[in-house]
Protein backbone atom coordinates (compact mmCIF):
# COMPACT_ATOMS: atom_id res chain seq x y z
CA UNK A 1 0.00 0.00 0.00
CA UNK A 2 1.63 3.35 -1.23
CA UNK A 3 0.70 6.50 1.32
CA UNK A 4 1.15 10.13 -0.34
CA UNK A 5 1.32 12.49 2.02
CA UNK A 6 0.20 16.40 1.99
CA UNK A 7 2.67 19.02 4.19
CA UNK A 8 1.00 22.10 5.16
CA UNK A 9 2.58 25.19 6.64
CA UNK A 10 0.20 27.04 8.98
CA UNK A 11 1.20 29.57 11.06
CA UNK A 12 5.18 28.18 11.53
CA UNK A 13 3.11 24.72 12.73
CA UNK A 14 4.05 21.72 10.51
CA UNK A 15 0.63 19.61 10.02
CA UNK A 16 0.70 15.85 7.89
CA UNK A 17 -2.78 16.16 6.30
CA UNK A 18 -3.60 12.50 4.53
CA UNK A 19 -3.57 13.17 0.68
CA UNK A 20 -4.67 10.24 -0.72
CA UNK A 21 -3.64 6.40 0.08
CA UNK A 22 -3.20 4.51 -3.76
CA UNK A 23 -3.86 0.78 -3.23
CA UNK A 24 -1.22 -1.08 -4.67
CA UNK A 25 -2.54 -3.79 -6.56
CA UNK A 26 -0.39 -7.14 -5.29
CA UNK A 27 0.87 -9.76 -7.85
CA UNK A 28 0.61 -13.00 -6.17
CA UNK A 29 2.42 -15.61 -7.83
CA UNK A 30 1.97 -19.40 -8.14
CA UNK A 31 4.45 -22.45 -8.99
CA UNK A 32 3.02 -25.82 -9.11
CA UNK A 33 5.75 -28.90 -9.45
CA UNK A 34 5.85 -31.84 -10.40
CA UNK A 35 4.90 -34.32 -7.54
CA UNK A 36 3.24 -37.43 -9.57
CA UNK A 37 -0.56 -36.19 -8.56
CA UNK A 38 -3.51 -34.35 -9.45
CA UNK A 39 -3.95 -31.53 -7.43
CA UNK A 40 -6.95 -28.52 -7.28
CA UNK A 41 -6.33 -24.71 -7.28
CA UNK A 42 -9.59 -22.93 -6.42
CA UNK A 43 -9.74 -19.34 -7.99
CA UNK A 44 -10.04 -16.51 -5.09
CA UNK A 45 -11.55 -13.46 -7.08
CA UNK A 46 -12.79 -12.90 -10.68
CA UNK A 47 -10.17 -11.48 -13.01
CA UNK A 48 -7.57 -12.18 -15.32
CA UNK A 49 -4.76 -14.46 -14.75
CA UNK A 50 -1.38 -15.30 -16.60
CA UNK A 51 -1.00 -19.21 -16.72
CA UNK A 52 1.93 -20.86 -18.13
CA UNK A 53 2.50 -24.32 -18.48
CA UNK A 54 5.78 -26.41 -18.92
CA UNK A 55 5.73 -29.99 -20.59
CA UNK A 56 8.67 -32.13 -18.96
CA UNK A 57 11.31 -33.68 -21.25
CA UNK A 58 11.91 -37.03 -22.28
CA UNK A 59 14.46 -39.20 -20.35
CA UNK A 60 17.84 -40.01 -21.68
CA UNK A 61 19.76 -42.67 -22.26
CA UNK A 62 24.27 -43.37 -21.93
CA UNK A 63 23.88 -42.52 -25.55
CA UNK A 64 21.48 -39.86 -26.15
CA UNK A 65 19.20 -36.83 -24.45
CA UNK A 66 15.88 -36.82 -24.40
CA UNK A 67 13.64 -33.81 -26.23
CA UNK A 68 12.57 -30.90 -23.89
CA UNK A 69 8.87 -29.89 -22.88
CA UNK A 70 7.07 -27.27 -24.53
CA UNK A 71 6.54 -23.93 -22.96
CA UNK A 72 2.53 -22.27 -23.44
CA UNK A 73 0.80 -19.80 -21.44
CA UNK A 74 -0.92 -16.35 -21.60
CA UNK A 75 -4.06 -14.46 -20.24
CA UNK A 76 -7.00 -15.93 -19.29
CA UNK A 77 -10.29 -14.55 -17.55
CA UNK A 78 -11.68 -16.58 -14.88
CA UNK A 79 -14.53 -15.96 -11.52
CA UNK A 80 -13.73 -16.19 -8.33
CA UNK A 81 -14.51 -20.06 -6.84
CA UNK A 82 -13.92 -21.50 -10.44
CA UNK A 83 -11.68 -25.12 -9.27
CA UNK A 84 -9.10 -26.28 -12.06
CA UNK A 85 -7.46 -29.16 -11.88
CA UNK A 86 -3.94 -29.38 -12.60
CA UNK A 87 -1.27 -32.05 -13.36
CA UNK A 88 2.18 -31.58 -13.67
CA UNK A 89 3.92 -33.77 -16.15
CA UNK A 90 6.84 -36.24 -15.16
CA UNK A 91 10.16 -36.65 -16.65
CA UNK A 92 10.75 -39.81 -18.69
CA UNK A 93 12.96 -42.12 -17.09
CA UNK A 94 15.79 -44.65 -18.75
CA UNK A 95 14.90 -48.37 -18.39
CA UNK A 96 16.21 -49.86 -15.28
CA UNK A 97 15.52 -53.43 -17.36
CA UNK A 98 17.66 -52.90 -19.96
CA UNK A 99 21.41 -52.81 -19.61
CA UNK A 100 21.95 -50.98 -22.10
CA UNK A 101 20.38 -48.27 -20.73
CA UNK A 102 18.99 -47.14 -24.03
CA UNK A 103 15.40 -46.71 -24.07
CA UNK A 104 14.03 -43.09 -22.33
CA UNK A 105 10.69 -43.04 -21.48
CA UNK A 106 8.09 -40.07 -22.75
CA UNK A 107 7.70 -36.77 -20.91
CA UNK A 108 4.55 -36.11 -19.66
CA UNK A 109 2.62 -33.20 -20.16
CA UNK A 110 2.06 -30.70 -18.25
CA UNK A 111 -2.59 -29.81 -17.76
CA UNK A 112 -4.42 -27.09 -16.78
CA UNK A 113 -8.56 -27.79 -17.26
CA UNK A 114 -11.40 -25.70 -16.24
CA UNK A 115 -14.22 -26.72 -14.72
CA UNK A 116 -15.76 -29.78 -16.04
CA UNK A 117 -12.53 -31.15 -17.10
CA UNK A 118 -12.08 -28.61 -20.02
CA UNK A 119 -9.01 -28.17 -21.57
CA UNK A 120 -7.70 -24.71 -20.50
CA UNK A 121 -3.64 -24.57 -20.92
CA UNK A 122 -1.42 -27.77 -21.96
CA UNK A 123 2.37 -28.34 -22.58
CA UNK A 124 3.41 -30.89 -24.77
CA UNK A 125 6.18 -33.27 -22.78
CA UNK A 126 9.25 -34.40 -24.85
CA UNK A 127 9.83 -37.63 -26.78
CA UNK A 128 12.21 -40.05 -24.91
CA UNK A 129 15.96 -40.99 -26.25
CA UNK A 130 17.06 -44.12 -28.24
CA UNK A 131 19.97 -46.04 -28.48
CA UNK A 132 20.73 -44.21 -31.74
CA UNK A 133 19.40 -40.53 -31.42
CA UNK A 134 17.97 -37.94 -29.29
CA UNK A 135 13.65 -37.86 -28.42
CA UNK A 136 12.18 -35.15 -29.93
CA UNK A 137 10.87 -31.49 -28.23
CA UNK A 138 7.38 -30.99 -26.76
CA UNK A 139 5.88 -29.22 -29.72
CA UNK A 140 3.78 -26.05 -28.59
CA UNK A 141 1.97 -25.40 -31.35
CA UNK A 142 -2.33 -25.81 -30.76
CA UNK A 143 -3.44 -29.02 -31.97
CA UNK A 144 -6.55 -29.42 -33.50
CA UNK A 145 -6.57 -33.59 -32.48
CA UNK A 146 -6.84 -34.23 -28.98
CA UNK A 147 -6.51 -38.02 -28.97
CA UNK A 148 -3.39 -40.26 -28.32
CA UNK A 149 -0.22 -40.96 -30.82
CA UNK A 150 -0.14 -43.68 -33.69
CA UNK A 151 2.34 -45.59 -33.33
CA UNK A 152 4.61 -48.33 -34.95
CA UNK A 153 6.97 -48.22 -32.42
CA UNK A 154 7.02 -48.38 -28.31
CA UNK A 155 3.71 -47.47 -27.74
CA UNK A 156 1.90 -43.81 -28.08
CA UNK A 157 1.82 -40.70 -25.97
CA UNK A 158 -1.38 -40.12 -24.30
CA UNK A 159 -3.45 -37.47 -25.39
CA UNK A 160 -6.13 -34.89 -23.14
CA UNK A 161 -8.73 -37.04 -23.87
CA UNK A 162 -7.53 -40.69 -25.45
CA UNK A 163 -4.80 -43.07 -24.34
CA UNK A 164 -1.67 -43.78 -26.68
CA UNK A 165 -2.19 -46.04 -29.03
CA UNK A 166 -0.31 -49.73 -28.35
CA UNK A 167 3.36 -50.09 -29.91
CA UNK A 168 4.45 -52.97 -32.14
CA UNK A 169 7.59 -53.02 -30.18
CA UNK A 170 8.70 -54.75 -26.88
CA UNK A 171 5.64 -57.13 -26.51
CA UNK A 172 3.27 -54.76 -27.33
CA UNK A 173 4.07 -52.07 -25.01
CA UNK A 174 0.68 -49.94 -23.75
CA UNK A 175 0.36 -45.74 -24.76
CA UNK A 176 0.82 -43.74 -22.83
CA UNK A 177 -2.20 -42.29 -19.65
CA UNK A 178 -4.47 -39.75 -21.31
CA UNK A 179 -5.31 -36.71 -19.28
CA UNK A 180 -9.11 -38.07 -18.62
CA UNK A 181 -7.67 -41.43 -17.62
CA UNK A 182 -5.31 -40.18 -15.15
CA UNK A 183 -8.16 -37.62 -13.56
CA UNK A 184 -10.51 -40.47 -13.46
CA UNK A 185 -8.40 -43.00 -12.24
CA UNK A 186 -9.18 -45.54 -14.75
CA UNK A 187 -4.93 -44.81 -15.47
CA UNK A 188 -3.96 -48.25 -14.53
CA UNK A 189 -0.34 -49.20 -12.70
CA UNK A 190 1.99 -45.89 -13.39
CA UNK A 191 4.95 -48.22 -13.87
CA UNK A 192 7.95 -48.72 -16.40
CA UNK A 193 9.83 -45.72 -17.23
CA UNK A 194 7.29 -43.37 -18.92
CA UNK A 195 6.44 -39.75 -17.47
CA UNK A 196 3.71 -39.37 -15.63
CA UNK A 197 1.07 -37.06 -17.87
CA UNK A 198 0.68 -39.32 -20.90
CA UNK A 199 4.34 -40.31 -21.60
CA UNK A 200 5.23 -43.93 -22.63
CA UNK A 201 7.22 -46.32 -22.25
CA UNK A 202 10.50 -46.64 -24.41
CA UNK A 203 11.19 -50.49 -25.79
CA UNK A 204 13.97 -52.33 -23.85
CA UNK A 205 13.89 -55.06 -26.77
CA UNK A 206 14.38 -52.66 -29.82
CA UNK A 207 16.08 -49.60 -27.63
CA UNK A 208 13.22 -46.88 -28.73
CA UNK A 209 12.75 -43.93 -27.17
CA UNK A 210 9.12 -43.61 -26.06
CA UNK A 211 6.50 -40.66 -26.74
CA UNK A 212 5.46 -37.39 -24.98
CA UNK A 213 2.13 -36.45 -23.76
CA UNK A 214 0.41 -33.51 -24.30
CA UNK A 215 -2.68 -32.33 -25.79
CA UNK A 216 -2.42 -34.68 -28.83
CA UNK A 217 -0.01 -37.23 -27.69
CA UNK A 218 3.50 -37.91 -29.82
CA UNK A 219 4.87 -41.01 -31.42
CA UNK A 220 7.43 -43.53 -30.16
CA UNK A 221 10.70 -43.95 -31.60
CA UNK A 222 10.89 -46.13 -34.82
CA UNK A 223 13.10 -49.13 -36.57
CA UNK A 224 14.73 -50.57 -38.28
CA UNK A 225 14.97 -49.71 -41.84
CA UNK A 226 14.04 -45.83 -41.54
CA UNK A 227 14.70 -45.04 -38.01
CA UNK A 228 13.09 -42.21 -36.44
CA UNK A 229 12.91 -40.09 -33.03
CA UNK A 230 10.43 -40.49 -30.79
CA UNK A 231 8.38 -37.34 -31.13
CA UNK A 232 6.75 -35.35 -28.18
CA UNK A 233 3.60 -34.17 -27.43
CA UNK A 234 1.37 -31.47 -28.80
CA UNK A 235 0.01 -27.71 -26.70
CA UNK A 236 -3.01 -26.39 -26.45
CA UNK A 237 -4.36 -22.46 -25.30
CA UNK A 238 -8.03 -21.73 -24.92
CA UNK A 239 -7.91 -18.64 -26.45
CA UNK A 240 -4.95 -18.26 -28.94
CA UNK A 241 -5.37 -14.82 -28.79
CA UNK A 242 -4.73 -13.94 -25.47
CA UNK A 243 -1.22 -16.35 -26.10
CA UNK A 244 1.99 -14.60 -24.36
CA UNK A 245 4.43 -17.29 -24.67
CA UNK A 246 4.58 -20.58 -27.15
CA UNK A 247 8.05 -21.97 -26.96
CA UNK A 248 8.82 -25.95 -28.78
CA UNK A 249 11.75 -28.12 -26.61
CA UNK A 250 12.20 -25.07 -23.70
CA UNK A 251 11.71 -27.64 -20.86
CA UNK A 252 14.34 -29.86 -19.49
CA UNK A 253 13.51 -32.24 -16.52
CA UNK A 254 9.75 -32.69 -14.81
CA UNK A 255 6.96 -30.08 -15.87
CA UNK A 256 6.06 -27.03 -13.96
CA UNK A 257 2.57 -24.82 -14.14
CA UNK A 258 2.68 -20.90 -13.01
CA UNK A 259 -0.03 -19.20 -11.94
CA UNK A 260 -0.42 -15.43 -11.18
CA UNK A 261 -2.84 -12.58 -10.80
CA UNK A 262 -3.30 -9.42 -9.46
CA UNK A 263 -5.00 -9.40 -5.94
CA UNK A 264 -7.75 -6.85 -5.61
CA UNK A 265 -7.06 -4.98 -2.32
CA UNK A 266 -8.56 -5.61 1.16
CA UNK A 267 -11.14 -3.90 2.70
CA UNK A 268 -9.24 -2.11 4.74
CA UNK A 269 -6.81 -0.59 2.12
CA UNK A 270 -10.19 0.80 0.84
CA UNK A 271 -11.09 1.77 4.46
CA UNK A 272 -7.66 3.98 4.80
CA UNK A 273 -8.21 5.24 1.56
CA UNK A 274 -11.41 6.98 2.26
CA UNK A 275 -9.91 7.81 6.19
CA UNK A 276 -7.03 9.74 4.09
CA UNK A 277 -9.82 11.70 1.54
CA UNK A 278 -11.89 12.74 4.90
CA UNK A 279 -8.49 14.34 6.44
CA UNK A 280 -7.66 16.23 3.62
CA UNK A 281 -11.26 17.45 3.10
CA UNK A 282 -11.31 18.40 7.25
CA UNK A 283 -7.60 19.89 6.33
CA UNK A 284 -8.69 22.23 3.76
CA UNK A 285 -11.80 23.40 5.33
CA UNK A 286 -9.44 24.28 8.25
CA UNK A 287 -7.27 26.46 6.08
CA UNK A 288 -10.17 27.94 4.73
CA UNK A 289 -11.88 29.37 7.68
CA UNK A 290 -8.63 30.48 9.01
CA UNK A 291 -7.85 32.52 6.11
CA UNK A 292 -11.91 34.05 6.22
CA UNK A 293 -11.25 34.79 9.65
CA UNK A 294 -7.88 36.67 8.86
Amino acid sequence: MKVIATMLVTGGALMFALAGTAAAAKTVNVEFQYTGNVVTFVTPQTGVYDITAFGASGGDTKFSVGGAGAEIGGDVTLTAGETLTILVGGQGGSDPTNENGADGGGGGGSFVAAPGLNPLVVAGGGGGASVRFDGGGGISAITGDFGGGTIAGPGGGGGFSDDGQTGAFGSGLPGGASFLSIVNGVAGVDTGNHGFGGGSDGSARANLGGAGGGYSGGEGATCCKVFVMATGGGSYFADPSSLLVQTDAENFGSGLVTLSYAAVPEPAAWAMMLIGISALGAAMRSRRRGALAA
